[in-house]
């Protein structure tokens, strides 16, 4: 992108009011990164043009961060059209610049949200992306990336986790939303641990199904109460034999198709 259009796309944000502290965080989360990148070329023993570089694309988010009216839309605008975007939206966990593409994803989150995703479970698209990162670490047979793709998979879903028990706690009309979500990804989650021969998360997939059997519970006692028509009645009975077989999630599909 050419310079004069990217100055022309960042004076369309000036309106924009920024998030209080929104300033401060990013700069430490900028500065943290490049103490990382620091580190890593250190180790490496890569070039000073290459650590160059990326310390050059970190003191120009720098510089922007010093105008208030910038918020963070421009900041993502800024990084996508570096090259340290380019190469850090194809890094998987365990390489040098993954934690910038981190930084990124949450910026495009943050600036995503809406009322849309009012039934998403906390961490979702986190754990979502995580579980690509490694697939794509297993499909590539790139072994030095999956331990840490597996590590950072776990990380996502330990989040995941707490939102759903919260959820299932306090608002179970929404829980019984977001299960759906839950479900797609321990399926995803069950086919890729089958290919590693491993599982991954035991305890939060504990927690997840501990949580799922809770919800189960109380939408079949709701539903006992309310009066349904042959085929709901129908549902009904198989998903008390699911849940009564601890088939939660089998329970869960009934659940949804009786209420939808």
């Amino acid at each position: 992108m050419e310079d004069k259009n990217l100055i022309s796309k960042l004076s369309l944000l000036k309106s924009v009011t920024p998030r209080e502290n929104w300033t401060l965080y990013t700069r430490n989360q900028i500065l943290s990164l490049t103490k990382f990148e620091l580190s890593s070329v250190k180790d490496r023993g890569v070039g000073r043009g290459f650590f160059g570089e990326k310390v050059g694309h970190a003191m120009l988010l720098l510089r922007y961060l010093e105008r208030p009216a910038f918020v963070l839309a421009s900041l993502v605008l800024v990084v996508a059209s570096s090259t340290a975007y380019k190469v850090s939206r194809n890094s998987l966990p365990g390489d040098a610049l993954f934690p910038v593409k981190v930084a990124i994803e949450r910026a495009a989150i943050s600036i995503g949200a809406s009322d849309s995703d009012s039934n998403s479970i906390e961490g979702m698209q986190v754990a979502q992306l995580r579980l690509e990162d490694l697939k794509k670490a297993v499909d590539g047979n790139k072994a030095k990336n999956v331990a840490s793709a597996k590590a950072e998979f776990a990380k996502s879903v330990a989040v995941v986790s707490r939102g759903f028990q919260e959820l299932v706690e306090n608002n179970p009309a929404r829980a019984l939303q977001a299960s759906r979500e839950i479900i797609e990804l321990q399926n995803a989650q069950m086919e890729l641990e089958h290919v590693l021969g491993v599982q991954i998360g035991k305890n939060e997939r504990l927690a997840i199904e501990t949580a799922t059997q809770t919800l189960v519970e109380g939408e079949l006692n709701d539903l006992a109460e309310r009066t349904l028509d042959a085929v709901q009645k129908e549902l009904l009975k198989e998903a008390i034999a699911a849940y009564e077989a601890k088939k939660f999630d089998a329970a869960l599909e009934k659940i949804w198709e009786i209420t939808n």
